[in-house]
């Protein structure tokens, strides 16, 4: 959903839609939340794995959670800082 928001962000101001926004920096703002974004998408098992889920005396309730398990892949960390950079830059730029 970030990346969906943050490439219509992109593609706003490239356009020229957004006139109280400076447009680069506002691009570099949206890049940096796509590649912080797709950067976790890197980092999580496309599959989903059902885990049991168990109460405090250990009996297993009558249902399995879903859960997309976390992974480090060098793309999605080095996406990740990236993106950061990106973001934190972009930011300053923007909003000070």
């Amino acid at each position: 959903m970030m990346m969906l928001i943050s490439g219509a962000l992109f593609l706003l101001s490239a356009m020229g839609l957004l006139p109280l926004l400076p447009a680069t920096q506002t691009m570099l703002f949206a890049s940096g939340i796509f590649l912080v974004s797709f950067g976790e998408r890197c980092n999580h098992y496309p599959e989903n794995l059902n885990i049991p889920v168990y109460d405090d005396f250990g009996n297993m309730f009558g249902r399995r959670c879903k859960l997309n398990p976390r992974i480090n892949t060098v793309l999605g960390i080095i996406m990740d800082i990236v993106g950061g950079l990106i973001l934190v830059y972009a930011t300053i730029k923007l909003f000070i």
